[in-house]
């Protein structure tokens, strides 16, 4: 403890002003293809921080590093006195909560097996939403480990909306993963090359029309926050142009 205490003091003291980019990187809504088409490129392996838990983040000094790479959620800038920048991708609700499901289900091979497998095989896809339900707005407002029912659930959105709209440096739709991309470029003043990933593309997978009309309307109540959050992302998108 008095270690963990001691290294975020070290790194509230720091005086290195370069902006470190955080990037929410939400499952299944194409960060590895961003990563790749913008971030490997552009930053060397030891100037990226492998994020993996806060304690590690918090046992790290963050001086030389310049991009935070993880499935991680927004608010760890409070642990660094480093200037924070945060970005994210979303993606159609519905769309990314089948990618999710499916892709855990085919992560099942004898060199590794999702964290989540067992669960997935052994729900449907309704029920194991319903366990991992509006991840988009859990990690874009900082709560994902938490549920919020009811109220709590619409207070929790508004928060979201109001912190992508407000303290993300930009944001962006995978419908429009071009254009997210370019922003990122035109941000940070770095080229890019517009890369597809597909070494964690989800095989075997029903696309939202094959859905019968229960799952479809069960997957839109569980994901009810999520859809909003992407309605206001996408709206807010288009005015802008």
């Amino acid at each position: 403890m008095i270690r963990c205490l001691r290294s975020c003091l070290d790194q509230m003291l720091s005086s290195n002003h370069s902006p470190l980019q955080i990037f929410v990187h939400i499952p299944k809504t194409g960060g590895t293809s961003f990563k790749r088409s913008c971030i490997y490129k552009n930053f060397r392996p030891e100037s990226i921080f492998n994020y993996r838990g806060l304690k590690h983040f918090c046992l790290t000094s963050l001086n030389n590093y310049e991009f935070v790479d993880g499935h991680l959620n927004y608010g760890i800038h409070n642990l660094t006195r480093r200037r924070c920048e945060y970005f994210t991708l979303l993606r159609n609700p519905i769309d990314q909560a089948i990618s999710y499901y499916f892709f855990i289900r085919q992560c099942n091979s004898p060199t590794y097996k999702h964290p989540k497998l067992k669960e997935a095989l052994n729900y449907s896809l309704v029920d194991f939403t319903k366990m991992n339900s509006n991840m988009q707005v859990r990690a874009v407002a900082g709560y994902s480990n938490f549920y919020f029912p009811g109220r709590h659930g619409q207070n929790l959105l508004r928060l979201a909306e109001r912190r992508l709209t407000e303290q993300y440096k930009f944001f962006g739709i995978l419908d429009n993963y071009n254009s997210f991309c370019k922003q990122w470029s035109l941000t940070y003043n770095k080229p890019y090359d517009l890369i597809r990933d597909t070494s964690k593309k989800t095989m075997n997978r029903p696309r939202i029309n094959d859905l019968s009309s229960l799952e479809l309307e069960q997957l839109t109540e569980i994901q009810q926050l999520d859809i909003s959050l992407y309605r206001t992302a996408s709206n807010t998108l288009s005015n802008s142009f």
